[in-house]
């Protein structure tokens, strides 16, 4: 690799230390990464190697590799691929075959060892081919050397990569989930996060599941209604916490279930219902924001003021952004009345 903001490095890999890794090596030398998101399609990662006249390619599984090899006809500029975890001889012999350099991670880091670089850091640090995030003021509330978070959404994705470099810059630390969503109940409780950034579609099944089980008697119905009731009363007189006899009898297992510690949450890539973020507020007892942006443009946008706690809005543009809106008439949006299609950024 030659450092410089020529050089793009793909990163094909879940959520891991080594993707941080890697990712800062390449900063350390301007080189621009470029994540590689395989469920935008079968032959997303082709084109997006093509594009960006990816090189080199760094992977985490045997799995990824092959899938990289078995395309390779369709990328001819893909030289080296670097992989996280050990490979088998099958595979080392099928990169051989079809022109690849195949390394693994360890032996890229003792060749460094004997060769160190200076830091050549410059402009560009990344191209993104995904959707969406943000994070921004939030004065008390926001990220400090004590908090910890966990790192579950994709870091292909601009929300993810925001709030853990925010997290970095205040001197916190991360946590990285399993690799399986479905057990990401028992990476919360063990790491115990206290700022997470989340999806609306998490947030449902947390809301859904509570709501059947409220739902199993007349009397657990009533008590969680009323838990409910007087937990919202006290967020319209901008009173969070967690320790109300509510917090102990009712939303304590909802707590628990997240870690039990947190104090920010933060939602985006999609609209999360008026209902579901009152209830997610109430049950956890902690600051629970929701925001737009756009990867492709400046990514945070919009996001909630601080003591906003009304539902059905991602607040406004934070204070380095502007939005353009134009209409849409078909649609019946009309600038003029604060209502169109976002397409400028600043």
């Amino acid at each position: 690799m030659k450092p410089g903001q020529d050089s793009f490095i793909g990163i094909y890999s879940q959520n891991s230390v080594e993707w941080i890794l890697t990712e800062h090596a390449c900063y350390n030398q301007s080189a621009v990464i470029v994540p590689l998101y395989d469920t935008l399609g079968p032959n997303a990662c082709s084109f997006i190697i093509n594009q960006a006249e990816i090189k080199i390619v760094v992977c985490d599984k045997e799995e990824k590799v092959k899938s990289l090899l078995e395309r390779k006809d369709d990328t001819p500029g893909l030289k080296n691929i670097v992989v996280i975890n050990n490979v088998t001889d099958k595979i080392k012999e099928f990169a051989s075959e079809k022109g690849v350099q195949l390394n693994t991670l360890k032996e890229i880091e003792e060749m460094g060892a004997t060769k160190p670089c200076r830091n050549t850091a410059s402009q560009t640090f990344r191209y993104c081919y995904s959707l969406l995030h943000k994070w921004n003021y939030w004065g008390e509330y926001a990220p400090n050397k004590t908090d910890i978070m966990m790192s579950f959404l994709p870091l292909a994705h601009m929300l993810e990569r925001l709030c853990e470099v925010t997290v970095y810059i205040n001197g916190g630390s991360l946590g990285f989930f399993g690799g399986d969503v479905r057990t990401l109940t028992d990476d919360l409780k063990a790491l115990r996060p206290t700022i997470m950034p989340a999806v609306p579609r998490l947030l449902n099944r947390v809301y859904d599941k509570v709501i059947v089980k409220a739902n199993g008697s007349m009397l657990s119905k009533l008590i969680f209604k009323l838990a409910l009731k007087m937990k919202q009363s006290e967020l319209q007189q901008l009173i969070i916490r967690n320790n109300s006899i509510w917090d102990r009898i009712v939303f304590k297992q909802v707590r628990e279930g997240m870690g039990g510690r947190l104090r920010l949450l933060v939602s985006g890539s999609a609209p999360l219902a008026g209902n579901v973020l009152t209830f997610i507020r109430c049950a956890l007892g902690c600051v629970v924001v929701e925001g737009y942006g756009q990867t492709e443009c400046v990514a945070p946008c919009t996001l909630n003021i601080q003591g906003d706690f009304s539902v059905g809005h991602v607040g406004p543009p934070i204070s380095c952004c502007h939005i353009k809106l134009v209409d849409v008439p078909e649609m019946e949006y009309y600038s003029k009345d604060g209502k169109g299609e976002v397409i400028k950024i600043i």
